[in-house]
């Protein structure tokens, strides 16, 4: 929409608006009520801001930035329009969608409050640092309420592995101060965009209004959806963000070529960790595609935390009577995840299957 709006040529503005167009029609058939309150507060904003920066030019300003706009509407009227193969349970979704945008006490806007509202017990608890990265769906057992939807610890994963919101996740997995300097650091970047109106290279436009769309859809969006917690979206308004603010730099940095190799070098050192990590992760859901016991058994030695697959391979080796291996993984499981209850389930049947054998024996 930005690269719409700040296109050099005519040409090269229809092309972008063809791409927002189909935007428009994927945002509007996803029914996230979230997501079209953050395109709309954020479509507002970023244009209120390019006519600004064009202020001397008003007119060629609410064209350029109308048409994307317009882009928009026609995507979202052709999603409406045009059948799909999606299977609604409500006769008329859309409309359903767009009037209870604001509603909060029923559907999935009811689960998501009901949720941040138990964490707000996790972060009364462990304000200062919180309960630790990754450590939400662990620790929220202890918080849930006896009718919350979002948790059931009957199931094999009790609750998601992410909770409903960025601010909320925040909060009550790195503490309260990590809350408030983020917040601090998304005002001030948006007021020191908002200040350079007009001062910048006009080149600059295009990525300054998209800083300004990514900090307030993520800052909207981040409500009710985890965005900040997933790799691809926070990489994706990283650099979004950073182009904007490169065009302001004042102080350039120089580094020689033993610099240059020190620091490369240092980069991959520290980068080797994580990247084995995610290649054992990726490996291992690979590996037990075919749902083999074999294939779970390479997937549990490629990547021991896969919580699934040792669970999975507990409930195989209990099919085939083994029940001194499945005992072995589904404690294992049973550490990865505390608050589950089918670990803790497998091992007692298997306990009684010993128990039962051994007194046979006698």
């Amino acid at each position: 929409m930005c690269l719409s709006a700040t296109a050099p040529r005519l040409s090269n503005a229809i092309g972008w608006s063809l791409a927002v167009a189909l935007a428009g029609t994927a945002i509007t058939l996803s029914r996230s009520r979230t997501a079209w309150l953050a395109f709309a507060m954020a479509a507002i904003m970023t244009t209120a801001y390019l006519i600004y920066r064009q202020r001397y030019h008003v007119s060629f300003a609410c064209l350029r930035s109308g048409m994307p706009i317009v882009a928009v509407v026609c995507g979202a009227m052709a999603a409406i329009a045009v059948p799909n193969t999606l299977r609604w349970t409500s006769p008329n979704p859309f409309r359903e969608s767009a009037s209870n945008i604001f509603q909060f006490d029923a559907g999935s806007a009811s689960v998501r409050l009901r949720q941040q509202v138990n964490t707000l017990g996790m972060v009364r608890d462990h304000s200062l640092l919180g309960v630790g990265p990754g450590n939400w769906s662990i620790e929220y057992a202890k918080y849930a309420s006896s009718n919350d939807p979002s948790f059931d610890p009957r199931l094999r994963i009790p609750t998601n592995r992410l909770p409903h919101g960025d601010w909320i996740a925040m909060a009550a997995e790195r503490g309260v101060p990590a809350l408030l300097t983020l917040i601090i650091i998304g005002v001030l970047m948006l007021s020191n965009l908002l200040r350079q109106a007009g001062r910048t290279n006009p080149a600059s436009h295009g990525a300054e209004a998209a800083a300004i769309w990514c900090i307030v859809a993520v800052g909207v969006i981040g409500l009710s959806d985890p965005v900040q917690l997933t790799p691809a979206p926070l990489f994706l308004s990283a650099v979004v963000i950073g182009l904007a603010f490169s065009s302001q730099a004042k102080t350039r940095v120089s580094l020689g070529d033993r610099a240059r190799v020190a620091l490369l070098f240092t980069f991959a050192v520290l980068a080797v960790r994580p990247v084995v990590y995610s290649a054992r992760q990726l490996l291992g859901l690979l590996a037990k595609s075919d749902g083999s016991s074999d294939s779970l058994k390479r997937a549990v030695r490629l990547n021991p935390a896969d919580y699934s697959a040792r669970l999975t391979l507990a409930e195989r080796w209990l099919a085939q009577s083994n029940c001194d291996s499945a005992i072995a993984e589904a404690a294992q499981a049973f550490v990865l995840i505390p608050t589950a209850s089918a670990p803790v389930a497998l091992i007692a049947r298997c306990r009684g299957i010993l128990q039962s054998e051994r007194k046979g024996m006698r």
